[in-house]
């Protein structure tokens, strides 16, 4: 009996731990906000603007990437086919964390999601973050990042000059980057490209929030 109430106090004794760690990397988090706005939403970065897309692409991305996004608070564990990584913590990664380790971290990127990026940045700053600065890839060892540079890199045109057809391409790296990279993976690529279409149709409704690859859709 001695035992099983030492062991409940340490429990109880962890789990204060953390809740104050976890609690001081938010507030962290909070305090750096304005800095990571100025770094990150300037002329520099953002070439690529949320107004300039057509709304339908802009529905393109979200069907894929975050179908929640416009109404979630930055965590999205019920949607069908969204996936536990919204794309609100996607961008907590990389503009609160040096070095992500999964795991801690991984709650540290929820609660930043919650209670900081999703409060501090509108969801077109979020958009347009996403879209300028979203991995998608390395060629000939070179990092790609935003969706301009990967249409200049993978179809050696602008964003604006995409087709809809190079257009869903790039979306369909943005969940495994090298593994359904244009130019070292295409058939892989064609292969997503097709069953991110039978989605957008409405031929392929995802049953669980795991099911990002659509696998039954083809």
């Amino acid at each position: 009996m001695k035992i099983i109430k030492q062991l409940f106090i340490m429990t109880i004794f962890l789990v204060l731990m953390l809740s104050a760690y976890e609690g001081a990397m938010v507030l962290k988090a909070y305090m750096n906000t304005q800095d990571v706005k100025k770094h990150w939403l300037n002329e520099q970065v953002i070439t690529i603007k949320f107004d300039d897309v057509p709304a339908e692409r802009i529905n393109m991305l979200l069907s894929v990437e975050d179908p929640s996004f416009f109404d979630h608070n930055g965590v999205d564990l019920n949607t069908p086919g969204a996936g536990l990584t919204t794309i609100s913590q996607a961008l907590c990664k990389k503009l609160y964390f040096e070095k992500f380790i999964p795991g801690f971290a991984k709650i540290e990127q929820s609660l930043i999601a919650v209670f900081v990026l999703d409060k501090f940045f509108s969801k077109e700053e979020q958009l347009n973050l996403f879209l300028n600065t979203a991995y998608l890839g390395h060629v000939n060892g070179k990092a790609i990042y935003g969706f301009e540079q990967a249409a200049n890199v993978y179809f050696n045109t602008t964003f604006a000059q995409l087709s809809d057809e190079q257009y869903l391409a790039l979306v369909a790296m943005v969940v495994a980057p090298n593994g359904f990279n244009i130019k070292t993976k295409p058939e892989l690529n064609e292969e997503r490209v097709k069953r991110i279409q039978k989605l957008l149709s409405g031929e392929y409704v995802p049953q669980e929030v795991s099911d990002i690859y659509y696998q039954q859709a083809i």
